[in-house]
Order: C-alpha cells, then structure tokens, then sequence
C-alpha cells in the first residue's frame, strides 16, 4: 500500500513504479512538473534506498529508484 494518506511508503515494493513511469515518459511528464512537483517527487521514493531488500527482486527496487534520482538530479 502506498502511503494511505501519511505521505510515505507503507511497501518498499510500491516504490519504483512511479519513478520507473516518470522515467518511461520523461519528456511527457517529468521534463513538463514545475520545481515544486519535482522536488515532493524526488523527496517520495528516497526513502526505499535505506533499507536492506529481502534476498530476491526486491534488489532491483532500490535499483530502479537510484537511477531514476540520479537522473532527476538527485543526489
């Protein structure tokens, strides 16, 4: 589940399907947010990078939301 409201992740697993989106559709999407929106959405997933993922798919996870930061400029 996704947040539910608090404005975090409630599942390390939900992370990386909106920065992945965002990712797929840059030029659509992401290059058109103002800084505002950028920046609550950089500010989002960051938090999954902290935790250790359980030994299977779970390690493409933090992955697909490191490189999605990196190329949002986010370091």
């Amino acid at each position: 589940m996704i947040g539910h409201g608090r404005g975090h992740l409630d599942c390390p697993g939900a992370a990386p399907h909106p920065p992945l989106a965002l990712r797929l559709t840059r030029p659509w999407l992401w290059d058109r947010l103002d800084d505002r929106a950028r920046d609550q959405v950089r500010s989002w997933p960051a938090g999954t990078l902290l935790h250790t993922p359980v030994g299977n798919n779970w390690w493409l996870f933090p992955f697909t939301v490191g490189g999605f930061l990196i190329e949002a400029d986010m370091s």
